[in-house]
């Protein structure tokens, strides 16, 4: 059985290492694996381990770390893999594939370039990129989106290029065999409230703070109403401030990273994704596979993932996007509607059968 190893920044709970997890859980019977985190562990590092698969942890800092460079270098050199997937690009790992024997190599992008440029990085980053551009096997991204910043920027060889999907576990995220009631009374939320939720690393990326700020608004139009917030992050004790500076806390629930994200989807009657970008969008596509409707700002990749299943908001503005919930609170045709047409998204094209299938191939080929 040939062995891959797989190696992402971090096992947390980001879609990354949800798509790691969906892999092996798929493929381990196909091929032999090995996961390697660059930073740390986390959430869902846990749960890879849990399934027999190997794990490592190489405790590189933030930033350029030399010391970090050396260690995945020696990592890479150490492995008896036929096979290494980067799912994850910036200049150390590529400068350790390039110090390392190993030429077998594939990387997936799923980052957004255009991010890098707004942060002031993009000069030296992409001539970085574009010196090294031919320098693995195959290369993936997880949206057409990320396809075109890829081409536009010239950083990889078009023929070299694939597009493969992140994919949902759709007999995990089933709202069939959820049942909330009880769980809704466990955590205190009343029957007939409205949820409003989301699903999200607490990291500037994911724009919370313009949900506690459209919810805020959402407080002046109805009081029966209340706000999840599953996930954990760096900004967290920040947030929670600004709920109480919005005087907000009471209705808003910070739950902390949790290992059964479905059953709290299920309780969520509107999915919020307030991104700053996104290069596919995976908590989305798990609450459509929940059957729970979709609001989200006009970003990245989540048109192409969300479709016509979701409302989206042209700008990112916290009015705009209170509007735009409320509008749904209002209309329970067309919350139906969109559950539905969320649910059949998924099963046509983001089904991590099919996911996993396009990986196996591109893995047996190599």
């Amino acid at each position: 059985m040939k062995k891959i190893t797989l190696v992402t920044w971090h096992g947390g709970t980001g879609g990354v290492a949800v798509l790691i997890l969906n892999i092996v859980k798929q493929l381990k019977r196909d091929f032999s694996f090995e996961v390697c985190f660059i930073k740390r562990a986390g959430l869902v590092a846990e749960q890879i381990k849990a399934l027999g698969i190997k794990t490592c942890i190489l405790g590189v800092k933030s930033g350029f770390d030399i010391n970090g460079l050396v260690k995945l270098k020696n990592f890479i050199n150490r492995s008896s893999s036929a096979i290494i997937h980067f799912l994850y690009l910036n200049p150390l790992i590529r400068l350790a594939h390039i110090f390392s024997r190993h030429k077998n190599v594939i990387m997936s992008e799923h980052g957004c370039l255009d991010r890098e440029k707004e942060l002031g990085r993009w000069f030296w980053i992409k001539h970085f990129h574009r010196l090294l551009k031919n320098t693995a096997k195959m290369y993936t991204v997880p949206s057409a989106f990320s396809y075109a910043q890829i081409m536009k920027y010239k950083i990889f060889p078009r023929l070299k290029m694939r597009i493969i999907y992140n994919g949902i576990d759709l007999k995990k995220f089933s709202r069939t065999r959820k049942s909330t009631h009880e769980f809704k009374k466990k955590l205190g939320i009343p029957e007939d409230k409205t949820v409003i939720g989301t699903v999200r690393g607490l990291t500037s990326k994911m724009g919370i703070e313009h949900l506690l700020y459209a919810f805020k608004k959402l407080l002046d139009h109805t009081a029966g109403i209340v706000c999840t917030i599953i996930g954990d992050g760096p900004l967290r004790a920040k947030l929670e401030a600004l709920a109480v500076k919005l005087a907000i806390e009471d209705k808003v629930i910070f739950f902390g990273n949790q290992s059964d994200i479905p059953l709290f989807l299920a309780l969520m009657d509107i999915f919020v994704m307030p991104s700053v970008w996104e290069t596919f969008g995976i908590a989305a596509a798990e609450a459509m596979a929940m059957s729970v409707p979709v609001v989200a700002y006009k970003v990245g990749a989540l048109p192409e993932v969300i479709g016509s299943a979701g409302i989206f908001v042209d700008k990112r503005n916290p009015q705009k996007l209170a509007e735009a919930i409320l509008t749904l609170i209002k209309d329970a045709k067309k919350r139906t509607a969109l559950k539905q047409q969320g649910r059949k998204r998924i099963e046509k094209l983001f089904d991590i059968k099919k996911v996993a299938n396009d990986y196996k191939q591109l893995y047996m080929q190599l």
